[in-house]
């Protein structure tokens, strides 16, 4: 018998055991095409993040799986799908990694895709009593984390683009505006839907929840062992009405403190970075779950959807290798 977690949220299933669609996962599908086929979309992927854990300089979209970077591991998924050509691409850069963002794609010519830079803000860095962080007389700072998205975009004109689907740069099995995932999405009437898969053991994620009938993600660090089971995990792909994000201007989302090692932002230097043990404040997109009733999530299977990338080889999972082997599983298969 499957144990269930009681404080979970009612999930919009439509893989049967075998990652096959069941006949309403088709249902979801041919709705999707259709709306798909009639109206603009716009994809985010959030790319403020440096590859420093991962042993590299530079911004962690450039790292190279299977040849290829993970931006265009991406853009590959964008540029196969046949409504490409109704698909507007933003790139949430923060003040460590736009120039370089930039510069590649301007290198690649934007992949000849309709490509918009947006650049998240950033927030001064404390030591734990409070003192602002200062190196070389210059005041340490570092992105405001995802949730700033709807601070920033909303600064970009989003006319006529119907929805956005928000995913991370790092998770190189993210499935982007796949047709049941709009389907499900405009059957339902929501603001938001949000993918997940069944947590692991001592995997390093947030999970879905319910707090007083409200969905809401628990980050790992806030999780008891109780929890830790027939959870499901957040794989940051979420999918946003565009009058939902616009609504969002102004709203103010919770800040969350964390204790960081963050690189000193020194640029060009040959040596690795240096870094600092700070108080890093952020947001969360999560956190725009408190501003609306019509939200779900949608379970998928890991296998096809999902395999981060965010550690080095010292680390056992979540690292090249890891990716290396999940994309080749999805998409070399004899």
């Amino acid at each position: 018998m499957e144990i269930v977690n009681s404080n979970s949220p009612k999930l919009i299933k439509i893989y049967d055991n075998e990652g096959n669609l069941t006949e309403q996962g088709e249902n979801y599908r041919k709705l999707g095409l259709s709306t798909l086929s009639q109206n603009k979309f716009g994809v985010v992927i959030l790319s403020g993040g440096q590859g420093t854990r991962l042993g590299c300089d530079g911004p962690k979209g450039l790292f190279k799986i299977c040849g290829l970077t993970l931006f265009e591991h991406h853009i590959k998924n964008i540029k196969s799908k046949e409504y490409s050509n109704m698909i507007k691409l933003f790139i949430m850069t923060s003040d460590n990694t736009h120039e370089d963002v930039v510069a590649y794609f301007k290198s690649n010519n934007n992949f000849q895709l309709d490509v918009v830079f947006f650049k998240q803000t950033s927030l001064t860095c404390t030591y734990e009593n409070d003192e602002v962080i200062k190196i070389n007389d210059m005041v340490l700072t570092a992105p405001n984390g995802n949730g700033d998205i709807f601070n920033s975009i909303n600064k970009i004109d989003l006319h006529d683009i119907y929805a956005i689907n928000v995913i991370s740069v790092d998770n190189i099995l993210a499935e982007i505006l796949n047709p049941e995932f709009i389907g499900a999405f405009i059957e339902k009437k929501l603001d938001i839907l949000s993918k997940s898969v069944k947590k692991l053991p001592n995997e390093n994620v947030g999970i879905f929840t319910l707090n007083n009938g409200k969905i809401e993600v628990k980050e790992y660090s806030e999780m008891d062992n109780k929890e830790d089971y027939e959870c499901e995990g957040n794989i940051c792909n979420h999918l946003f009405r565009t009058d939902f994000i616009k609504s969002m201007r102004d709203k103010k989302l919770p800040i969350h403190k964390a204790i960081k090692k963050i690189p000193k932002n020194i640029r060009d230097q040959i040596n690795k970075p240096e870094e600092v043990i700070c108080i890093k404040k952020e947001c969360f997109i999560f956190d725009a779950f408190l501003f609306t009733e019509k939200n779900m999530v949608m379970s998928v299977p890991r296998d096809k959807e999902f395999a981060p990338l965010k550690n080095s080889m010292t680390s056992s999972s979540d690292n090249p290798e890891t990716c290396t082997n999940a994309y080749k599983q999805k998409y070399q298969k004899n």
